[in-house]
C-alpha cells in the first residue's frame, strides 16, 4: 500500500509492522527498497522532476490462504515488479494532481475604519 501526501521536497519512509515476517525478513525489505528507490531516483533524468511529496510503502501481512504467511519466501524479482506498479500509479496521481487547477486561497479584507 502507497500512501503520498503533497509536500515542498521529496521524502520517503516505510512501515514494517511484525505480522510481514521476522527481523531478518523485515530488514531485508528495507534494504530492497532502499536499493530500489535509489536506482530510480538515478534513473530520472533531468527533465523528469523528483515527485514532491512525502511517500510511505507500507507493507502487509499476505492473506490467511497464502501457504506461507510472511514475505520471507518473496523473490527479489518478485518485489521490483510490485514496486514497478507502484511507481507508475504514484506518477499517474501525482500527474493528475498537477494538472487539476488549484483554489484560489480568497483573503478578506476588513473594512478600513
Amino acid at each position: 500500500m502507497l500512501h503520498v501526501v503533497p509536500a515542498p521536497d521529496f521524502r520517503c519512509g516505510w512501515t514494517l509492522p511484525r505480522a510481514v515476517g521476522s527481523a531478518v525478513v523485515r530488514n531485508r525489505l528495507k534494504r530492497w527498497l532502499r536499493e530500489w528507490l535509489r536506482s530510480q531516483l538515478a534513473a530520472m533524468s533531468v527533465s523528469d522532476a523528483v515527485p514532491a511529496a512525502e511517500i510511505n510503502f507500507r507493507f502487509q501481512e499476505r492473506p490467511k490462504s497464502a501457504k506461507r504467511r510472511d514475505l520471507g519466501d518473496l523473490k527479489r524479482a518478485e518485489f521490483d515488479r510490485q514496486l514497478e506498479r507502484a511507481w507508475a500509479d504514484l506518477s499517474r496521481r501525482l500527474k493528475r494532481q498537477l494538472e487539476r487547477p488549484q483554489p484560489v486561497a480568497s483573503v478578506r479584507q476588513e473594512p478600513a475604519e
